[in-house]
């Protein structure tokens, strides 16, 4: 699949996963697989919403930068662009995010 963007529709939500750490602040190195991803990820791109019945649009909740949880069984994994790095992309509905993480360090 070759694309050159990806502009989420309606309640849709574009989200990186982050990389879980290869090793601790003590230097001890941590066995992950080559695809594993932490459970929180930093939303790239949000559809404009969802149109009701009496024509007004749900606006989303969430913003792009913001950071948010995810589950794993959610969501549909984007195949990274020829030529970038592996980024671990997903596309979202927005109500199968679990909640918006504040004050989160990466």
């Amino acid at each position: 699949m070759e694309y050159k963007s990806l502009v989420p529709l309606m309640n849709r939500v574009l989200v990186q996963r982050l990389s879980l750490p290869s090793m601790t602040a003590g230097g001890i190195l941590i066995p992950t697989k080559p695809d594993s991803a932490s459970k929180i990820g930093k939303v790239i791109a949000v559809g404009k919403g969802v149109p009701l019945a009496d024509g007004t649009i749900l606006k989303p909740t969430v913003k792009k930068g913001d950071f948010v949880l995810v589950n794993d069984w959610a969501g549909y994994r984007i195949p990274p662009k020829k030529g970038s790095d592996k980024s671990l992309l997903y596309l979202y509905r927005e109500d199968d995010l679990l909640g918006i993480v504040h004050k989160y360090k990466h």
